[in-house]
């Protein structure tokens, strides 16, 4: 239900349509990307929309976003991680995460970071708000606040969109990895872009 309220009824089929069909065979195509930047991104915040930040799962109780609920917050932040959420008119309707150390990717496995690496993701805004540039200024005023960081994210090979709003605030696509299973076969990945060598440490 929160699912649905979020994302619209046909975003919730998909999900609920994919999640059957992967307990029998998944294929799926994971892009990555990334950036450097000694310097901050100079932006305009769009009208009447904000973002804060939090650090630790006591200032997050009493906000009402059941969105968050689904994501494992407490673990989270018992990590390390930032969470960024966006606000229009004092309303929740967005939310960015900052990880550090090693980010877990669902099905892969764990992504490496050094000391000077983080990880941005996952990123949502809900679906009466979108299209409205709350996303990207939510991760530009991210990036500034990561100052002296370096980058990673990832999207769906099928999120055209999200891809897209990735390589416009400057980040570079650095490979792939597609993955393949059935219920008779190990997972099978392919991986491409010397980076993610390094960087993966499949499951």
């Amino acid at each position: 239900m929160i699912y649905f309220k979020s994302d619209g009824l046909q975003d919730c089929l998909k999900y609920c349509i994919k999640t059957i069909v992967s307990m029998f065979y998944r294929k799926s195509i994971t892009d990555f990307y990334f950036m450097d930047l000694n310097d901050g991104i100079s932006y305009k915040m769009p009208e009447d929309f904000h973002v804060s930040k939090f650090v630790s799962f006591k200032e997050i109780n009493n906000i009402c976003f059941p969105r968050l609920t689904l994501l494992d917050c407490h673990k989270w932040f018992n990590r390390g991680s930032v969470l960024y959420i966006g606000y229009y008119k004092n309303v929740p309707v967005s939310y960015t995460w900052t990880h550090f150390k090693n980010y877990e990717l669902h099905v892969l496995g764990d992504f490496l970071l050094s000391h000077d690496e983080c990880w941005i993701g996952p990123t949502f805004v809900h679906k009466k708000y979108r299209g409205k540039g709350f996303n990207k200024a939510q991760i530009r005023y991210q990036i500034n606040d990561m100052s002296g960081y370096k980058f990673f994210t990832s999207t769906s090979h099928n999120n055209i969109a999200s891809s897209k709003s990735f390589l416009n605030l400057g980040f570079m696509d650095i490979g792939s990895i597609e993955l393949r299973k059935n219920i008779f076969t190990k997972k099978r990945y392919d991986i491409d872009g010397d980076t993610l060598e390094d960087k993966i440490q499949l499951k």
